[in-house]
């Protein structure tokens, strides 16, 4: 490892690599997610969830105490999850409410 200051190119090269890993991380991630959902197996966490509806955190937290969301599962202290099948039925139900509507 080198010892002293980093030079201006070495600097630029580290946060080339830190965004294309925070990138690679992102589609990791999305990729997850629609697995799960397309599958119907597997836990979602909050934030996935919210990234999957295309909400805020504190919407889907909102929405789930008015009841018009299902109810997380507790894996343990703080840790707090939805089944991927029970968000996919929700979002189908929600889908097929909206078909019925129009």
């Amino acid at each position: 490892m080198q010892r002293g200051p980093l030079s201006e190119e070495q600097k630029e090269e580290r946060a080339q690599s830190r965004e294309k890993n925070a990138e690679r991380r992102a589609d990791d991630r999305a990729r997850r997610r629609a697995e799960a959902l397309r599958t119907r197996v597997g836990y979602l966490r909050p934030g996935d969830v919210a990234a999957v509806l295309g909400v805020h955190g504190s919407t889907l937290w909102r929405w789930h105490k008015a009841g018009a969301f299902p109810a997380p599962a507790r894996l343990a202290t703080g840790v707090v999850v939805w089944e991927a099948r029970v968000v996919a039925e929700w979002m189908a139900e929600r889908a097929k409410g909206a078909s019925q509507a129009a």
